[in-house]
């Protein structure tokens, strides 16, 4: 029988570093959440808490605002992909042979929408509708027997197949950008074909190849603006290693981090933190812009806030600063190496000040804007490509 809790099941001790995970310059990695059964599937609730799947003990929970693990919805079977909709209700996905779609309203009502074949990711479009992966890949021995599909679900419980696939595929993370465009990871890519990402028209149910070359990929996302990059994460890259990589508009790719164990799934908050769900150690990783030392002066230099555009940028990008500062600021940008391929400093800055930055030296591929003073720091993600 399905339960609904809320209970506090944990005291986290957020903010420890995590020195395996390689990161850009700039960015740290440290423990979100922690003793957590097997955490899958990551979704940000309207009111902006990170929710989390955990398998093994067939739960929902998320991380409340004084730092407390807190359960919300018990009595699953394998719950892996979950997302919210703009009123506040929670979709959770099982991962079974007989799997289900449940919906969680906001008042602790549980019920099931339809049953499905092995559903993995379910996500919701920007018309409101429910889209969610199947997949009986780890039902079968032999990888022509695969199924997946790509299953609008509608509100009265019924469904239909918007793309059908057999053989090498087998479909996991799903997610749609600002356009409506369905992208959706084949968790097979790395074992008999190097096929990783897809998209899909969901008006006609084309598939087209977006990107080759990753290893079992599993969970992917847009930022909150549906616009790229796109992250990804390996689950595992062969010896129980996982990967998170950056995916620009052109299909091109490249790691962001690195030193994960076996992950599961990204989310991108509206400050452009990042948050993967490590399953072996049962944690929530926190990746986020370096924020800078402790003061060590009486004199504190405000914060900026930048603005970039356009970005995805060519051959040159403008960088709006909104604080007005007289403490020397760094503008800085660097790749996902951490060579840095701008650094200017700046001798005090006006409010909505505009700084253009040259780029046609650059090549096409994901890259970080930062602004250093005396002691904060703020990062943005940026790409360029070729419009």
């Amino acid at each position: 029988m399905l339960s609904f809790l809320l209970s506090t099941i944990l005291i986290l001790y957020p903010g420890d570093p995590i020195p395996r995970i390689n990161l850009p310059a700039g960015w740290t990695a440290t423990v979100y959440a922690e003793d957590l059964s097997s955490p899958d599937g990551l979704a940000l609730s309207p009111d902006g808490f990170v929710f989390f799947a955990e398998e093994s003990a067939g739960s929902i929970g998320f991380v409340a605002s004084n730092g407390q693990v807190t359960l919300y919805a018990g009595g699953f079977s394998n719950p892996e992909g979950i997302t919210f909709d703009s009123e506040g209700t929670l979709y959770v996905v099982e991962d079974t042979q007989n799997g289900s779609l449940f919906s969680v309203s906001s008042k602790g009502k549980i019920e099931i929408l339809t049953d499905l074949d092995a559903p993995e990711g379910v996500t919701i479009n920007q018309e409101g509708n429910i889209l969610v992966t199947e997949s009986n890949v780890q039902f079968t021995g032999s990888p022509v027997n695969y199924r997946t599909s790509v299953t609008e679900v509608l509100p009265n419980g019924s469904t239909v197949e918007i793309q059908y696939s057999q053989y090498l595929w087998s479909y996991s993370g799903i997610t749609t950008d600002n356009q409506g465009i369905i992208y959706v990871c084949n968790e097979a890519s790395g074992t008999g074909t190097t096929n990783s990402v897809f998209k899909i028209d969901p008006s006609t149910g084309v598939r087209t190849l977006f990107v080759s070359g990753l290893i079992a990929c599993e969970g992917l996302r847009f930022a909150p603006s549906g616009t790229f990059p796109l992250y990804v994460v390996e689950e595992d890259l062969g010896s129980g290693n996982g990967q998170l990589s950056v995916i620009s508009s052109d299909g091109s790719h490249q790691a962001f981090a690195t030193g994960f164990l076996n992950i599961e799934d990204v989310l991108i908050d509206a400050n452009g933190n990042i948050y993967v769900s490590e399953d072996t150690s049962g944690m929530i990783i926190l990746l986020e812009p370096d924020t800078g030392a402790e003061e060590t002066s009486e004199q504190v230099s405000p914060m900026h806030t930048m603005t970039v555009s356009p970005n995805p940028f060519n051959s040159f990008i403008k960088v709006s600063l909104s604080v007005i500062n007289t403490f020397p600021t760094v503008l800085s940008m660097f790749d996902t190496t951490g060579r840095i391929v701008f650094k200017e400093t700046l001798f005090g800055t006006q409010n909505n000040e505009v700084y253009t930055i040259a780029t046609h030296g650059l090549t096409n591929g994901n890259y970080f804007l930062q602004i250093n003073n005396l002691n904060s720091s703020y990062s943005v993600p940026c790409v360029r490509t070729n419009f």
